[in-house]
């Protein structure tokens, strides 16, 4: 149902990608699946389970009743918020100033994505360090993964995922080894 203002799915939204530009609102009530999910405006759901979940700008929430699934999820300056979060690699860089480990997980995030996505100068419109996510999505939507080529996936299917509490009340995956 579309109100003028929002697109409003009362069961589950599967679909190959989801855009939210800045003024977009898509709310799901039950679960959204989607290869990709990218978040410049509101996107709030009760589940969602997607390969590459991508939060930026500063107008807009990603918030999630729920639990998040996804291999890889990237938030850059975006409202963000997850019931729990069953992630490979999670990079929250929400303050807008990179602490040193936020650097490291930066360098970590190029190391985890394909090679054809990482820029040597880092310079371009949606890039986060290194990686250029308008690509990555791209490169996910074709089906491809957002793991490296001929790479372990950032999580195998069956491995216990724990996650545990940080102090801002975000719940952040963790893979057990």
């Amino acid at each position: 149902m579309y109100n003028g203002e929002a697109l409003i799915v009362l069961g589950d939204l599967h679909a190959t990608a989801v855009s939210a530009d800045e003024t977009a609102h898509v709310i799901v009530a039950g679960t959204l699946i989607a290869r990709s999910v990218w978040s410049e405006g509101n996107v709030l759901a009760g589940d969602v389970d997607a390969q590459l979940v991508y939060g930026s700008y500063q107008a807009g929430t990603l918030g999630v009743s729920g639990t998040l699934r996804a291999c890889l999820v990237v938030n850059t300056m975006h409202g963000f918020d997850a019931g729990a979060i069953e992630a490979g690699f999670v990079f929250d860089g929400d303050t807008g100033f990179l602490s040193p480990q936020d650097e490291q997980q930066l360098h970590e995030l190029a190391t985890r994505v394909p090679q054809s996505v990482v820029r040597a100068d880092g310079q371009g419109s949606d890039m986060v360090g290194r990686v250029d996510m308008r690509e990555l999505i791209r490169h996910v939507n074709a089906g491809g993964s957002p793991s490296p080529e001929g790479s372990a996936p950032l999580v195998d299917e069956g491995q216990a995922i724990n996650t545990i509490d940080s102090p801002a009340g975000l719940h952040r995956g963790v893979i057990a080894g």
